[in-house]
């Protein structure tokens, strides 16, 4: 699922925007990812940063870098 990039100030929006921008709920990014919404929730509210396993199944699944999710770039630099 390839997104627009746009520049978001944490890793906590970055990963809202990704499931609002691909109209998902919560409930249904959490099955993606064997977790629950609750612990989805954590991640987009900045409770609980996810780990590397989790950062790299969001960057598969909605075609985005893992430099972008952590740092907000979408280039090498």
């Amino acid at each position: 699922m390839k997104v627009k990039l746009r520049k978001l100030d944490s890793i906590s929006k970055r990963l809202k925007h990704l499931r609002l921008v691909n109209d998902m709920k919560q409930y249904e990014v959490a099955a993606l990812f064997n977790t629950t919404a609750s612990t989805i929730g954590f991640y987009e509210r900045g409770v609980v940063e996810p780990n590397v396993q989790i950062i790299i199944a969001y960057a598969d699944y909605f075609e985005v870098t893992c430099d972008w999710l952590l740092r907000n770039k979408s280039d090498k630099s």
